[in-house]
């Protein structure tokens, strides 16, 4: 008998290159990885190619973020360059002490496991005197201060780089468009972000380091943002592609931005760089279907070639977090006594693809797919050792659904349970 639903793969058909998956080595995630007994079997469930997910990407703040640390015991927010008054042009105050603590340690930790990890960095705000409001939480950045901005990006990359963390990619400004807060955040308008990161292109020209740009960091809504500085033509040459979150609309609103970047400028990737699972994710299945059609599968069937999660490792508590909402998950979570730890829906979402995908090991690229079935979400990838990878996802939370998957001139076929993902390889 015929199959509900059919899915056709053709591998001649190739589209981009998946360079990363992985989530956010935020300092609260390096804090509960640090002092947990269960730190190396964390890092290898999230980054050993054979034992885990095989994550390849690590998102990481520079300075803290509302996911923050302590800093001698005490819950608080930092940048790398914090002055009590005036101001200090030449960064001669620069210093990644506080981050020597526990992040640096953690990330050296994930190297040994994962040594092709890749990692990218993300401010969320200049330090405070820098900035209108002498405050971390709110204002924005002085235009006088836009080259000592630039330059404290480059010393944040170059200063990783002495401690043997190679920096793949950096964000120009987290959530450029977030308003005054609880915790570090920076407004900076179109006109200033072009300007900045012509500067940092630029600078990094300069000291030969070949650290590729993502422009905006924000959500789908405003996609005109990004749109506006990538026409601007030297903005353009420093700029490798476009990072968008998660936490506007759905999968059709994502789409639709993603769409609006490839047909205005086709050679720039498109990255989906954060969105959290929270307190509001109650149901298992629910979650990992949400995951694979808003964030993975989503990105991947609609041009994008990196997907990274917020927190890797939070407690039970969603500790520690200083100021913000504090109802966000991890992709991990800890218990409060450290006696276990739980792997959450979207780790296993994401692992369902970086796993077999293996980006560590393997060049991989998204093939044509079609499911004829809306409820039937399929994304293919081809490996470069010709290995076949199909993910598919039933949306249906009532029934289970036999799928017909075709490829060159063969099928087979399988039945799906409901709100279920299964992974399929074979040889091409």
């Amino acid at each position: 008998t015929q199959a509900n639903t059919q899915i056709t793969i053709n591998k001649n058909k190739k589209f981009q290159q998946v360079k990363a998956i992985g989530a956010a080595m935020t300092h609260a995630s390096a804090y509960n990885i640090n002092r947990s007994a269960y730190k190396d079997e964390m890092l290898k469930a999230l980054f050993s190619p054979t034992e885990g997910a095989g994550f390849n990407i690590i998102r990481v703040p520079i300075g803290t973020s509302d996911y923050g640390t302590y800093v001698n015991g005490t819950l608080a927010f930092y940048t790398l360059c914090d002055i009590e008054e005036g101001e200090d042009l030449e960064l001669e105050h620069f210093s990644i002490q506080n981050d020597l603590v526990d992040l640096i340690p953690v990330i050296k930790a994930a190297y040994e496991i994962n040594p092709k990890l890749q990692v990218l960095l993300a401010p969320w705000s200049a330090p405070a005197w820098m900035k209108s409001s002498k405050r971390l939480q709110s204002g924005f950045l002085l235009e006088e201060y836009e080259e000592v901005y630039a330059n404290y990006l480059v010393k944040a990359i170059m200063a990783y780089e002495t401690k043997g963390i190679k920096v793949n990619y950096l964000s120009i400004l987290n959530e450029p468009e977030m308003h005054p807060s609880t915790y570090p955040v920076m407004n900076m308008p179109i006109d200033q972000q072009i300007r900045v990161t012509k500067l940092v292109g630029q600078k990094l020209k300069e000291n030969k380091l070949e650290v590729k740009i993502m422009t905006w960091d924000h959500n789908t809504d405003n996609y005109q943002y990004p749109l506006e500085l990538l026409g601007d033509k030297e903005a353009n040459k420093y700029v490798s592609g476009v990072a968008f979150h998660g936490y506007y609309g759905d999968i059709f609103d994502h789409a639709y931005a993603y769409q609006q970047i490839k047909d205005n400028y086709p050679n720039k990737e498109i990255y989906f760089t954060e969105i959290t699972a929270g307190d509001w994710s109650v149901d298992f299945a629910s979650n990992i279907s949400y995951a694979l059609v808003n964030a993975i599968l989503g990105t991947f069937n609609n041009h994008g070639s990196i997907v990274t999660y917020w927190n890797l490792v939070l407690d039970e508590n969603n500790m520690p977090f200083f100021g913000g909402a504090g109802n966000c998950h991890g992709l991990l979570t800890k218990a409060l006594d450290d006696t276990w730890y739980s792997k959450s829906a979207e780790y296993y979402a994401l692992m369902h693809v970086s796993k077999f995908i293996n980006l560590s090991e393997h060049k991989t690229y998204v093939i044509d797919s079609y499911s004829t079935n809306d409820m039937i979400v399929a994304t293919s990838f081809l490996r470069d050792d010709g290995k076949i990878i199909l993910v598919v996802l039933n949306t249906s939370d009532l029934l289970s659904e036999e799928v017909e998957i075709k490829y060159n001139g063969r099928y087979f076929s399988y039945e799906i349970m409901p709100q279920s993902v299964v992974t399929f390889v074979w040889e091409g």
